[in-house]
């Protein structure tokens, strides 16, 4: 890489890291593939020696229990605030509102090659 992401180099510059960060990715990708494997060959093993193996020298492999991911829609339950409010229903509002958490995230780039 010869850039610092400064002004200067303008489109080249960017072309160039363009074209790197693709053929990194493309290595990712294939590394990703024999990653995918391991771990299926790996949950196998694990799976027939009881859901855990742990090898002193090496560290340790453990198959979790499933569990039930809940999710609500933001939108829906914000109108369903709203309309308590509206309603009158101060209290499923109020319960509604104490519920709801935020958390910023951070902006991010996105490439696309053509």
């Amino acid at each position: 890489m010869r850039c610092n992401g400064c002004t200067i180099c303008g489109d080249d510059c960017a072309r160039s890291l363009i074209s790197e960060l693709g053929e990194i990715e493309s290595e990712m990708k294939a590394l990703d593939g024999r990653k995918s494997a391991i771990r299926a060959l790996l949950t196998t093993l694990v799976t027939n020696a009881g859901g855990k193996i742990e090898l002193p020298d090496v560290g340790s492999a453990v198959i979790t229990k499933a569990a039930n991911r809940v999710m609500y829609d933001v939108s829906q339950v914000d109108s369903i605030l709203t309309k308590a409010l509206a309603n009158g229903d101060v209290e499923t509002a109020h319960a509604l509102s104490l519920a709801r958490s935020e958390s910023k995230t951070n902006g991010y780039l996105t490439v696309k090659r053509k």
